[in-house]
């Protein structure tokens, strides 16, 4: 038992000292509209909402081509291997590209309980300028009803957009609305919602260069749809 607390009070000493070196500093001249400005990591710039606490942002400018950033934002069975504490991500509806379907769980450290989440994608593609947003939000399905030992979460809702910048840029923003059940403290669940968009920028930064040269027929593929897009859209001369 002596353990335990000990290693719950190291748990909540850790997040207290990590929150006041850097993480929450606010700076008002880098608000953006309806966003404010909490803190810059790693070129990865963080904004809380205005009128929402727990509603946050993450931006950054990608050096990699736009398709191969998508392809590896698209390869739904691999996300485990860059979202933050993702163990599971199943595709139930849809297809990649698409609208979909997905049912994930997410591994917490103690002493959180281990969450799942039913998520709908709504994905709007615009090849012409080379821009994807892809809206999501939890759901519920009577197929899957929350697991035996895990906290369904809630509420979950946010987008994820790449857009085109140059042949070897692009902007990438992910943001995060969530409540994840249960009863942690608040403070605790904030900290970690406030990273969340954080570490999945930084971790798709990270797939995208442990997977580099795995993803051709995907990047050839959609780069190929968007430059026939791009050459309907000239216009035809007249005599």
């Amino acid at each position: 038992m002596k353990n335990l607390l000990f290693k719950f009070i190291f748990i909540l000493h850790f997040l207290i000292s990590t929150s006041l070196f850097g993480l929450t500093t606010k700076q008002e001249s880098k608000d953006i509209p309806g966003w404010n400005y909490l803190y810059q990591k790693d070129g990865i710039t963080v904004y809380q909402e205005s009128s929402h606490k727990n509603y946050y942002r993450a931006e950054a400018v990608i050096k990699e081509n736009f398709f191969t950033v998508l392809a590896v934002a698209s390869d739904i069975a691999r996300r485990p291997e860059w979202v933050p504490n993702l163990k599971e991500s199943t595709i139930l509806e849809g297809g990649v590209m698409g609208g979909l379907v997905l049912y994930e769980v997410f591994h917490l450290p103690w002493p959180a309980t281990n969450r799942d989440v039913v998520i709908k994608c709504d994905i709007k593609k615009n090849y012409a300028k080379k821009n994807v947003l892809i809206a999501f939000e939890s759901i519920t399905r009577e197929d899957h009803p929350p697991s035996k030992g895990k906290i369904r979460v809630p509420e979950a809702k946010g987008e994820m957009e790449f857009s085109f910048i140059d042949e070897q840029t692009t902007k990438g923003r992910y943001q995060i609305q969530l409540d994840p059940g249960g009863t942690l403290p608040n403070f605790i669940v904030n900290f970690f919602i406030k990273k969340a968009p954080l570490d999945a920028i930084k971790g798709l930064i990270a797939q995208i260069k442990k997977t580099e040269g795995q993803y051709k027929e995907f990047i050839d593929k959609h780069k190929s749809e968007a430059d026939s897009i791009k050459v309907k859209e000239v216009p035809v001369s007249k005599p």
